[in-house]
């Protein structure tokens, strides 16, 4: 069968067009086998044989649709259009043309067709149809259809680079790896643990949500570090109410010097802005603090039912919200919601946050899921 694919904003790149076009066709490549593939206009038109809904999971994709190919010759379109009405009562029709030499104009198409399904006692109708035939008509052919699949619009994962996910395994950051993918970001993920060895988060919820979203990316790397160096060397070091604060800075400073070695262009969080005490926009900005890397917060303006709804949508909300043994559980719940740099930066020389990240960093491990 032949498969149309369509895109939206891969179309506005300009003279970076082509390379989110060959990004996308390689994403294509990783989930179905295809062949006699073109690009067309803004279109990419493969063969295959596999089932075409595995890509409602690729990032790039506005639609898809099973389509015929004719020649892009008036009787050619009218009577494969012919054969797509079927059984309708009541019929749609959408023409784009942009092949504009084609002797007929959408409208005059649209009649003609009209015509037909009119001596077949069909209704032509535009606002509430029961079925809808589809023509696209470009320099060199037509091509037809009567269904339009839904994809999940976007980038080509890859695009805009590689980011460092911070990832506790809960509803947000699992949530703010898929909007990230969704822009083209390649995601990995550094995740905390509280758990007697890294071997014990292969068996936890964690993994259960990474392999779901394998489903939006193939490949994951997870960098595995134990809490226990961090939670010795500062224990009782610092005021209860900074505690929160003064821990998201080292994760993100700990993300931030992964991510130069390792060449990613910015560090994700699942931050919603007001949610809870520590992410008021004081704290934010103290726990940003020596970060230079871009922190890139795709949930700060969601309210927390858009983002339980649309973790629903994706399937990892039921995993997320799993008992687990997280840091941010262990650290105390009576934050400041306006921590300033300055005491940041004085709790900061209590403790050498560079020796912590040393120890840690002896203790890291990476694994492919």
């Amino acid at each position: 069968m032949k498969v149309l694919v369509h895109y939206n904003e891969i179309g506005l790149k300009g003279r970076n067009r082509a390379y989110f076009e060959n990004s996308l066709i390689n994403n294509i490549r990783k989930k179905i086998k295809f062949n006699n593939l073109k690009k067309e206009e803004k279109r990419v038109i493969f063969d295959t044989n596999e089932d075409i809904n595995i890509l409602k999971d690729v990032f790039g994709i506005s639609h898809f649709s099973i389509v015929e190919e004719v020649e892009n010759k008036v009787d050619k379109i009218l009577d494969k259009a012919e054969s797509l009405m079927g059984d309708a009562k009541r019929l749609g029709l959408k023409t784009n043309r942009s092949d504009k030499k084609f002797p007929l104009t959408s409208i005059e198409l649209n009649t003609k067709i009209g015509e037909i399904a009119n001596n077949k006692g069909i209704k032509i109708d535009f606002s509430n149809p029961d079925k809808t035939v589809y023509i696209e008509i470009t320099n060199k052919n037509a091509y037809i259809y009567s269904e339009k699949i839904k994809g999940l619009g976007g980038l080509p994962i890859g695009v805009s680079g590689k980011v460092l996910l911070l990832f506790s395994g809960g509803i947000d950051s699992a949530l703010a790896a898929f909007l990230l993918m969704k822009r083209g970001c390649k995601v990995d993920f550094l995740h905390f643990h509280a758990l007697r060895n890294n071997n014990e988060v292969m068996d936890s919820k964690i993994i259960n949500i990474l392999n779901i979203l394998k489903k939006y990316q193939e490949e994951i790397k997870l960098y595995l570090v134990p809490y226990h160096n961090y939670q010795l060397s500062v224990m009782e070091k610092f005021d209860d109410k900074l505690d929160v604060v003064m821990f998201r800075n080292f994760i993100l400073r700990f993300g931030q010097l992964i991510a130069k070695k390792k060449k990613y262009k910015g560090i994700g969080t699942g931050d919603n802005l007001g949610q809870v005490a520590s992410q008021t926009l004081d704290n934010l900005n103290a726990a940003g603090y020596r970060v230079t890397l871009p922190i890139l917060r795709p949930l700060l303006t969601f309210d927390k039912q858009e983002i339980i709804d649309l973790a629903k949508k994706i399937g990892t909300y039921e995993e997320s919200i799993k008992i687990y043994k997280d840091c941010c559980s262990i650290i105390s719940k009576k934050a400041s919601t306006s921590v300033k740099i300055k005491s940041v930066e004085e709790n900061l020389e209590k403790i050498d946050f560079d020796k912590i990240i040393e120890k840690s960093l002896e203790e890291m491990e990476i694994r492919k899921i």
